[in-house]
């Protein structure tokens, strides 16, 4: 007889929504803005594929290792607290408390395969340790920065924390919360670096302070509001 698994269970949320879920082992999953995840737990193995979007992970202690799967990685905990953020291109594993394994894996998988092992290449991965992020990228390049760890979680309260970040990439961030999109079309705008944080669901006062701050002008164009200089900046 075939083996038997169970159905994954499916948890989303949508533009803007941040929702926390209580496992059935008692461990703790809350979802970021944007976010699909997929779980199944089994006798041996907790599973969850991080389908696209950003999960924090308090993971209750167990036997069985608790599994995250998102884009080309493998994170592998007994008990602990992690965040995962699968963008586009990337994958990003940030350990909080505890301990945590991050494998790579060679591609994505095609439907969602609860029996295939913990690494499918045999690659030895790396052990994090609180404080540490973990960036896997699509090529297979790896890099290990060092965060506060009080930082990492902060998107839980609401608050989306920038840490001398171009201002292209708080762009793409502040555009995962906002239903009404902001575009950069000037890299020399794009380039401009910035430290700081915003409220969940207080995207358009930001981007009046960006205005601001930056000498910047905004203009409306349909779903989009577009940074620019003005026809007066230098």
């Amino acid at each position: 007889m075939p083996i038997s698994h169970p159905e994954p269970i499916r948890y989303a949320t949508s533009v803007g929504e941040q929702r926390s879920f209580d496992l059935a082992d008692g461990s703790v999953m809350t979802l970021n803005t944007d976010t699909e995840a997929e779980i199944s737990f089994t006798s041996t193995r907790r599973y969850v594929r991080l389908v696209h979007g950003q999960a924090l992970f308090e993971v209750e202690k167990g036997q069985r290792p608790f599994i995250v799967e998102a884009s080309r990685s493998q994170t592998t905990a007994l008990g602990t607290v992690f965040d995962v953020y699968a963008k586009v291109g990337s994958v990003e594993v940030t350990l909080i408390e505890g301990s945590v394994g991050v494998v790579p894996v060679q591609a994505e998988p095609e439907y969602w395969d609860w029996i295939r092992p913990v690494s499918r290449n045999g690659a030895a991965g790396r052990t994090l340790v609180p404080g540490e992020r973990l960036v896997i990228r699509e090529d297979g390049l790896e890099s290990v920065s060092e965060i506060n760890p009080s930082e990492a979680g902060l998107w839980r309260s609401g608050t989306v924390w920038l840490d001398n970040m171009a201002l292209a990439d708080v762009v793409t961030e502040l555009n995962r919360y906002a239903r009404v999109r902001v575009r950069i079309d000037d890299p020399d705008i794009g380039a401009e670096r910035l430290s700081g944080g915003f409220r969940v669901g207080e995207e358009e006062e930001f981007v009046g302070s960006l205005v601001m701050m930056f000498a910047l002008e905004a203009e409306r164009v349909g779903n989009e509001v577009v940074l620019s200089r003005g026809p007066g900046a230098e």
